[in-house]
């Protein structure tokens, strides 16, 4: 099994599109990179740097692989609450 830490990961794909693509990145501290160059993903990720640093309630949505889970886990790592447990819930489970 191959393992990269994720600095180096941010580092090489950076160097692989380009220096460009480094605004692209978004890397909240201890979380996961997250790119996207797109101007509706770099809208969720002001979103998320906005929603983060609140006390709010958050809710995801969205389809089935679309990253509702990375986002979730960026906004805990970047919050004040980043120190205690994650607890993920999935509505679709839920009756």
């Amino acid at each position: 099994m191959f393992e990269v830490e994720l600095d180096e990961l941010s580092d090489l794909i950076a160097r692989h599109l380009g220096e460009g693509m480094a605004d692209g990145l978004f890397a909240p501290p201890g979380g996961p990179v997250l790119v996207g160059r797109h101007p509706s993903m770099r809208a969720a990720f002001r979103l998320l740097e906005k929603v983060a640093v609140t006390e709010s309630t958050v809710l995801l949505t969205g389809e089935s692989g679309t990253g509702k889970e990375v986002f979730a886990t960026a906004i805990h790592r970047w919050s004040d609450r980043a120190e205690r447990p994650l607890i993920r819930v999935s509505c679709a489970a839920l009756p």
